[in-house]
């Protein structure tokens, strides 16, 4: 196989649309509206040559189909009714129509001259706040969200292994649901519980890569502790519990039947109980400056196995350490900063067959951003962030299992940095200019990017194209822009 890298041309417009109508009373409340997309390319194909290194350099046309035209439209509405002063209920629906139906360079094996890609998405959400009694709080939601895929389901390309060249189509439907209840306790104490759930439903297709599930479920229990022990400290414990499962496993299967040696179930489908454990502190010691901390400490027990054999592969075990503090200032009306920290350590393991493999990631970030108003036209505003990230993977061989001994990969570290300005002039009510920079850098010793040479003769494509990630890399971005809003 010959590879090629050209660089594309740009010649595209992005239409974007937006028109909302808003009703409000002492009660009622709504807004509702259209939102709208729109993508045309100018450039359908790129042909370029190149040599076929194969043979004697011969130069050969290689055309490219370069990203096609696409439209998306939406109609929603948002509101809420006050039914008394201690109730009100909230709303939202909306309705997505995404296509995709540019015309084809050329017509599929089977006369076809558009991919008719048309996705429907539903939205539906609800929810109510009341307290029925001084002392008790109670909240609830309910969401659901319909993602059909009528994208016509067509032969591409007569292909072999775990396709037949057919296009697959994605949908899903994701239910989820909330009740939260809180009361007011003697002596400054306050207790809380919760109880959430959350399905996710999934199309099945014929051929599989991986295994599957139709869908996963998992309900998740809350209950938490508050006390207020002075004026400026408030203390919580927190324990959830969570348990996810779901309908009967797919097998990895291919076109002729075939099911491969090893298929365990994909991280995300496997059933699995997680204990979750948050400590947070509250602190307020003088009245412009706020400071939060909490400790999470999460575990999982996965129930992860091998869909052909039954026996205990795939995932493990989790555990998940984080350690977090914010703070603001308020130094004035129109001045006021803030800043954050963030150790994060994640340790997962997994048994394949004849090892037991083990990763751990450890994250340090911190930031600091402040927002500022001099006059009152002017605004102001910068955001800085550091990230620290170490991954390391540990595979071990089981004795007697005869796979040979595998190669250790070594530490790799991982740092980001990222600088964000921004400058605001009102020149009216409606509208104003806004000038924006931002900073990034990037740099890794991951080898995936740093050691990896192209298997072709000389350490190049066929073409010439050389691959080179060069650490550190950075972008810089500046942008202005004219706004203005219709009141």
């Amino acid at each position: 196989t010959n590879f090629s890298f050209t660089p594309e041309p740009l010649d595209s417009t992005i239409r974007l649309l937006e028109a909302t109508a808003r009703f409000t009373d002492t009660k009622f409340q709504i807004v509702g509206g259209y939102y709208g997309t729109q993508y045309r390319n100018e450039l359908r194909t790129l042909t370029h040559t190149y040599g076929d290194g194969t043979t004697d350099g011969t130069l050969i046309l290689n055309p490219l189909v370069l990203p096609p035209d696409n439209q998306s439209h939406q109609l929603h509405v948002t509101g809420g009714y006050s039914f008394n002063p201690t109730t009100r209920g909230t709303f939202k629906a909306a309705y997505t129509q995404a296509t995709q139906d540019d015309t084809y360079v050329e017509p599929t094996i089977n006369g076809r001259t558009d991919l008719g890609g048309k996705i429907e998405t539903t939205l539906l959400q609800a929810g109510i706040s009341a307290r029925p009694m001084p002392k008790l709080s109670i909240t609830g939601n309910l969401r659901y969200e319909d993602r059909d895929d009528k994208t016509p389901i067509t032969q591409y390309f007569l292909g072999t292994g775990t396709t037949q060249g057919f296009n697959e189509p994605r949908s899903f439907k994701n239910t989820f649901g909330k009740l939260e209840g809180s009361y007011a306790l003697p002596q400054g104490f306050r207790v809380i519980g919760a109880l959430e759930y959350d399905k996710k439903e999934r199309n099945t297709y014929t051929f599989r890569s991986v295994s599957h599930r139709d869908d996963t479920e998992e309900l998740s229990y809350r209950a938490e502790l508050r006390r207020a022990m002075s004026e400026t400290v408030t203390g919580g414990l927190a324990y959830t519990y969570s348990d996810r499962d779901g309908s009967a496993y797919y097998q990895n299967i291919t076109t002729t039947g075939t099911i491969s040696t090893f298929t365990p179930t994909p991280l995300h489908y496997v059933d699995r109980q997680r204990d979750k454990v948050r400590l947070s502190l509250n602190w307020m010691p003088v009245t412009p400056l706020s400071v939060q901390f909490y400790i999470d400490n999460i575990y999982d027990d996965y129930k992860g196995t091998d869909t052909n054999t039954g026996l205990p592969l795939g995932p493990r075990k989790g555990e998940q350490q984080v350690y977090a503090v914010d703070a603001a200032y308020q130094f004035s009306r129109n001045w006021q900063a803030t800043a954050w920290y963030n150790f994060n350590e994640y340790r997962y393991e997994q048994l394949l067959p004849g090892y037991s493999d083990r990763s751990e990631s450890k994250a340090d970030s911190f930031g600091i951003g402040f927002r500022g108003k001099p006059t009152s036209r002017v605004e102001v505003g910068a955001d800085y962030s550091y990230s620290d990230i170490q991954d390391e993977w540990t595979q071990a061989l089981i004795p007697g299992s005869g796979f040979p001994a595998i190669q250790q990969l070594p530490v790799t570290t991982t740092r980001l940095t990222r600088l964000k300005l921004f400058g605001k002039y009102n020149l009216d009510r409606n509208s104003g200019l806004r000038l924006d920079y931002i900073y990034d850098r990037y740099s890794t010793d991951d080898q995936t990017w740093t050691g990896w040479v192209p298997g072709t003769p000389g350490g190049s494509y066929w073409d010439g194209t050389v691959i080179r990630e060069p650490s550190p890399q950075t972008v810089h971005f500046v942008g202005v822009r004219y706004f203005y809003s219709f009141r």
